[in-house]
């Protein structure tokens, strides 16, 4: 799996140096399928949770697990303290720095480490090469051996990390798991729910077009969980809209000149109305610059990880009827997170459960003045940074952690 995060989006991107296929794919959209709830509805689907785990806890954190796909599990570590006191080494493994935004993921998660005084060592690596499994698990065996006590891992390969996870785990070193989860009891997940993201934002946007209208789906890399698992959801919520027809799909790669190739090649050959576009994460500026370039209408764009050129098209264009959806994603804001939960865990607090969802805020008409610098324009490149006041809040984290009253300062 952006990849689940938007960080490991891009470097899959950096590779990529092919054409897109506009091969048709099988969906759950057509007439027969359509469910009775009206079009813009956001459907309950029950997390994969065979424990029912999630049940027990307060009803607005249940509620960010809707239509979760990875296994919950209950927490091998909900008991865990480190061997020793503090301050604590901590290990930081990702997938290379191919790209600007995980570069700034990278450099600021080491940052914000660094600042906090539970902490006295960093150990950060990186691949030298994207999507190098093997070479990323070599790192993170050699994080342990330096004297990890708990290890933040970006996993090109989830599976792959299984076994080594279990090894570590009998050595009492917990691994916190970004990026694409991983199906263990012995880490913890902070991964968005690659669900409940699009499936808002697809219909706040559909809501906007009274459930009418011509829909283009962009694909990112279709082999990816991600891009399955958002395509899955927008299937979900188009089966309530008997009024929105499907009418192509592109695949653009995560890579933005691959993007607006794959989407003027669709164009010359469908010169029907698109009132809106279905993405999977990132992609919303070179699809906006393709109709552009076509000399045709912008349709409404589905901004899944919001970027900062995109928003500001919607800024700039809303008093001539754009209407935009999507939420934000920036690294900021992860590394917030991810630090908060390195910290709650030294000292003992003890995650209840192996994936703690990573909330990142929806971006409506009402709210988009928060997340848009007037400076920007369609070709401002980065994603859009979340205020820290849509940042998880910590009653969020205390309902998920067994002793939360052990106080990090």
């Amino acid at each position: 799996m952006r990849r689940t995060l938007v960080f490991a989006l891009a470097v899959a991107a950096a590779g990529v140096a092919v054409a897109a296929s506009t091969a048709a794919r099988p969906h759950a959209h057509g007439t027969a399928a359509r469910a009775a709830a009206a079009c813009g509805t956001v459907p309950t689907v029950a997390p994969n949770d065979p424990q029912h785990l999630t049940a027990k806890l307060p009803r607005a954190v249940r509620q960010v697990y809707n239509g979760y796909s990875t296994r919950i599990q209950a927490s091998a570590w909900a008991h865990w303290k480190p061997k020793h006191k503090g301050p604590y080494t901590v290990g930081l493994v990702m997938d290379a720095l191919a790209n600007p935004d995980q570069t700034a993921h990278y450099n600021d998660q080491i940052a914000a480490l660094k600042k906090s005084k539970l902490v006295k060592k960093v150990i950060a690596v990186s691949s030298k090469t994207g999507g190098d499994a093997a070479g990323e698990l070599q790192l993170y065996q050699s994080v342990i051996q330096q004297g990890a006590d708990i290890v933040l891992l970006q996993p090109t390969s989830p599976p792959a990390f299984v076994s080594a996870i279990a090894a570590a785990a009998k050595k009492g070193i917990p691994t916190i798991v970004s990026n694409s989860p991983v199906d263990s009891p012995y880490v913890v997940n902070v991964v968005p729910n690659a669900y409940t993201g699009p499936a808002i934002a697809l219909s706040n946007i559909l809501r906007q077009m009274n459930g009418k209208g011509n829909l283009l789906e962009v694909h990112g890399i279709p082999s990816t969980s991600v891009d399955q698992t958002t395509f899955q959801t927008f299937d979900k919520v188009l089966a309530n809209c008997p009024d929105v027809k499907v009418v192509g799909e592109v695949d653009g790669m995560f890579a933005p000149p691959v993007v607006q190739s794959a989407v003027l090649q669709w164009l010359a050959t469908h010169p029907g109305q698109v009132d809106v576009v279905a993405q999977t994460a990132v992609m919303a500026p070179a699809i906006m610059q393709a109709f552009q370039q076509a000399g045709r209408k912008v349709p409404n764009v589905v901004d899944d990880v919001a970027q900062q050129g995109s928003v500001a098209y919607w800024a700039q264009n809303a008093s001539k009827g754009y209407k935009g959806a999507g939420f934000a994603g920036g690294e900021g804001d992860f590394t917030n997170l991810s630090t908060r939960i390195v910290e709650r865990m030294l000292v003992g607090q003890g995650p209840k459960l192996n994936t703690i969802i990573w909330s990142q805020p929806q971006i409506t008409q009402g709210n988009l003045s928060k997340f848009v610098d007037p400076s920007w324009t369609l070709n401002t490149p980065g994603n859009v940074e979340p205020p820290p006041s849509a940042y998880t809040k910590d009653s969020t984290l205390d309902a998920l952690f067994t002793n939360p009253s052990i106080s990090t300062k």
